[in-house]
């Protein structure tokens, strides 16, 4: 399991998505792609993080679903925050 945590946190978007939802709070899937990246993978990645622990994700709509962090991605978030202020 910790395995797939840190694979998935070295996946490409991954650190800058959970930086964004850290930042903007529970943000919908089209305003990760439009803001982090509109990666056609992006979708694959989003449910990859939800595997491993660091989000969740709710169906609002049809059309629409709402991404938040847990617990464990608002700590790597936060971790992220603090290694990008260090000079």
């Amino acid at each position: 399991m910790q395995d797939d945590v840190l694979r998935v946190i070295e996946s490409k978007h991954c650190m800058s998505t959970l930086v964004f939802l850290s930042d903007h709070g529970p943000s919908t899937k089209m305003e990760i792609y439009d803001n982090v990246s509109k990666n056609p993978k992006m979708p694959e990645k989003i449910e990859s993080m939800e595997a491993a622990g660091l989000l969740t994700i709710e169906t609002v709509s049809k059309r629409s679903s709402e991404v938040t962090l847990t617990r464990k991605g608002e700590m790597i978030a936060e971790l992220l925050k603090k290694i990008q202020k260090v000079k």
